[in-house]
């Protein structure tokens, strides 16, 4: 049995386990609770230690490494104007999402896990938001939690890099960093199925079926909203490649397949190749940039998810989220939905900086680790719809241009001719 399901089996345990404990001793159960929590918060810790490393490398390899999209010009920045706005998109939609549901569980959320109530926030305004934009210390800003500022920090001094003569040791150093910071969390992640238990037994102990109910909602969301981002990406794919949509299906299916069963947008990275150059026609040029770049950092499904789980956890916690919160979380979600990990619940462990950031417990990560098996398959098939309908984007902007440079060439107009006779014959 993968890692994956063993921790959907531990977290559906210690759920069954508490239910039951809470029904028929309670007083017991309670006390079970103070002995075992602990240890639940220990994992959760173990987690959080590695969060700024990880984010901080993963986001300057992002900008400043080697696979960083913009140090091809043109083509560089139309890709990331795409990523950036089909993400935005995403988040926007998600977390708008996420407030309707969570106020329709305003009843429900009142004392559900039987925390002691937030403490009150500070007045907020415009002012203060803004001047907090950029930290005064990054130390500090790592030490607080205060993710926006921090991730912000972090890119313009990627930006930065990229203008330095020896930036790139620099950049070197961090990726390592990042990558030892990974490793770390692959080592926390093997002992997933306890902490997961342990912390659903809790959650169990306190609010009865309420815990299953709200992840039940969480998994219908996401999972239903990324088959939705799917469609709206092979409608753009389809379009920007002058393919019918039949065609375009057709042809991505076997990508599809592989997507959902491998849950890894780099596992399918050949497979998408193959169904853009040989099924489709498109020219060479734009997948092999596109596709590299996209399976590295384009995650627009992730985009969606992360606000999402945040609302839940609120929800789950107790934790009232006003508007000030919802535009953190639109923000912060797409910042880190370009720095998620490639491993399996990546997405989820990159939610540690969100849920620090609007004051809900970072305890519920492992609530979202343990049913990220059943969403992780339809987010990596909408991530790897992305790639190819922005790689079809790029394809055709790149026919456009030449296209408008060779228009009086009548060689360059034979050769264009025969190249639409030759996709007609394999369409």
């Amino acid at each position: 049995m993968g890692l994956a399901w063993r921790v959907l089996l531990g977290l559906g345990s210690g759920l069954v386990v508490g239910v039951l404990a809470r029904a028929r001793a309670p007083a017991l159960a309670a006390d079970a609770v103070v002995w075992l929590e602990p240890m639940g918060r220990l994992w959760v810790n173990a987690l959080r230690m590695t969060v700024v490393p990880l984010v901080v490398g993963s986001i300057v390899a992002a900008v400043a490494g080697e696979r960083a999209p913009s140090n091809v010009g043109r083509w560089g920045a139309r890709v990331v104007v795409w990523f950036v706005g089909v993400v935005a998109a995403a988040t926007v939609a998600g977390t708008l999402v996420g407030a309707v549901a969570a106020r329709r569980w305003v009843v429900a959320a009142a004392g559900a896990v039987g925390a002691p109530a937030p403490a009150p926030r500070v007045g907020w305004s415009w002012g203060d938001w803004v001047s907090g934009l950029l930290p005064a210390s990054w130390l500090q800003a790592a030490a607080e939690g205060a993710m926006i500022p921090l991730v912000l920090a972090t890119l313009l001094f990627a930006l930065a890099l990229r203008r330095v003569e020896d930036g790139a040791a620099v950049v070197r150093f961090l990726e390592t960093v990042a990558a030892a910071a990974l490793e770390l969390v692959r080592w926390v992640v093997l002992a997933a199925p306890v902490g997961v238990a342990v912390l659903g037994f809790g959650l169990a102990v306190r609010t009865g079926w309420a815990t299953a109910g709200a992840l039940a909602g969480y998994v219908a969301m996401v999972a239903s909203g990324s088959v939705a981002l799917a469609f709206v990406l092979t409608l753009l794919g389809a379009r920007a490649a002058r393919r019918p949509l039949c065609t375009w299906t057709a042809a991505l299916l076997p990508a599809w397949a592989v997507a959902f069963a491998s849950r890894s947008s780099l596992a399918t990275l050949p497979t998408l190749i193959d169904a853009l150059e040989r099924r489709l026609g498109l020219p060479p040029a734009a997948p092999r940039f596109v596709l590299p770049v996209g399976a590295s950092v384009f995650r627009p499904a992730s985009g969606w998810m992360l606000p999402l789980g945040a609302w839940t956890l609120a929800r789950l916690y107790g934790v009232p989220l006003g508007p000030s919160d919802a535009l953190t979380l639109a923000i912060l979600s797409a910042l880190l939905s370009f720095g998620v990990p490639s491993i399996p619940g990546g997405s989820v462990l990159v939610a540690a900086p969100l849920l620090l950031a609007v004051g809900v417990p970072v305890d519920g990560l492992g609530l979202l680790l343990g049913v990220d098996a059943l969403v992780d398959p339809f987010r990596t098939v909408a991530n790897v719809t992305g790639h190819a309908a922005i790689a079809a984007v790029q394809a055709r902007a790149a026919d456009q241009e030449e296209s408008g440079q060779h228009e009086h060439d009548p060689q360059a107009v034979g050769q264009r001719q025969m190249q639409e006779l030759e996709r007609h014959g394999r369409e």
